[in-house]
């Protein structure tokens, strides 16, 4: 209670998950930056792997702390992390399609 009171609890744990991902930057993050095309990943399985980071990240940092911007911060980290998901992806099939030959 006195954490929340002093307003470092930014999302009550009790809050429901789904208001918080709709209110405020959440929709436009959702929407416009998440899936921007110039540094999210192209591959079918990259692009779930970055989407599924970014959620995770997202509600992590909602709601472990008072950073409001959590999505874009979390769209932030995972387009580090993009070109990575992407090569690993690639890699993952070249490698499958050369087992697969044998």
């Amino acid at each position: 209670a006195l954490l929340k009171s002093v307003g470092t609890i930014a999302i009550p744990p009790g809050a429901a998950l789904l208001v918080n991902f709709l209110a405020g930057g959440g929709m436009f993050a959702i929407t416009f930056m998440t899936t921007e095309p110039v540094s999210a990943p192209m591959h079918k399985k990259a692009i779930w792997i970055y989407g599924i980071l970014i959620g995770l990240l997202a509600a992590t940092i909602r709601t472990m702390s008072a950073f409001n911007a959590g999505f874009m911060f979390s769209i932030l980290l995972a387009n580090m992390f993009g070109p990575i998901i992407e090569m690993g992806c690639k890699e993952y099939d070249a490698w499958k399609a050369a087992k697969d030959k044998q």
